[in-house]
């Protein structure tokens, strides 16, 4: 969503493509940022300016959590179905990725249980994402990736040296 907002291509319609039983997967190209977060806010809000109503992507099945579930279902499963790749859902044999929220960071803090998918996408920052593990390794700790200095570093010299050459 946030690359189609970008790029002025318009409102992915995924309630449509849900109705007419297509799979919808959240991701990232990387266009302006990579924010898993934001993107599935970004999905359900641009659908609520379109159509006028809030929980356009809610399954209706009366769970408490549906609309989180729907959410998490494509940023996880939707992506990983995508890609063709054996991962989206924690189950024994599959690869472990997953990610650790901090539960006391003010964006969550009150969250109610019932609800809490909702809360971690709907209205979580993405600095509540404490650690990040893919295929049970861990990537990022304490909320930075373990070489994140180094690479920060690195990029701001490429960075000045393609300045210094235009």
């Amino acid at each position: 969503p946030s690359t189609e907002r970008n790029l002025g291509d318009g409102v992915v319609p995924a309630d449509a493509l849900r109705a007419a039983g297509a799979s919808v997967a959240l991701g990232s190209d990387s266009q302006a940022h990579i924010d898993l977060l934001e993107e599935a806010r970004q999905l359900e809000g641009h659908l609520r300016l379109l159509r006028l109503r809030r929980n356009v992507l809610d399954p209706g099945t009366g769970a408490a959590d549906g609309l989180g579930a729907r959410l998490l279902q494509a940023a996880t499963q939707g992506g990983a179905r995508a890609l063709g790749l054996p991962v989206g859902e924690l189950r024994p044999g599959a690869p472990a990725d997953f990610a650790v929220l901090r539960l006391d960071h003010p964006s969550l803090v009150g969250a109610q249980p019932a609800h809490l998918l909702a809360s971690v996408l709907l209205g979580a920052r993405s600095d509540a994402v404490r650690d990040v593990y893919v295929q049970g390794r861990p990537i990022v700790l304490g909320g930075g990736h373990p070489a994140q200095s180094e690479t920060a570093a690195a990029f701001a010299q490429v960075l000045r040296r393609l300045v210094a050459a235009a």
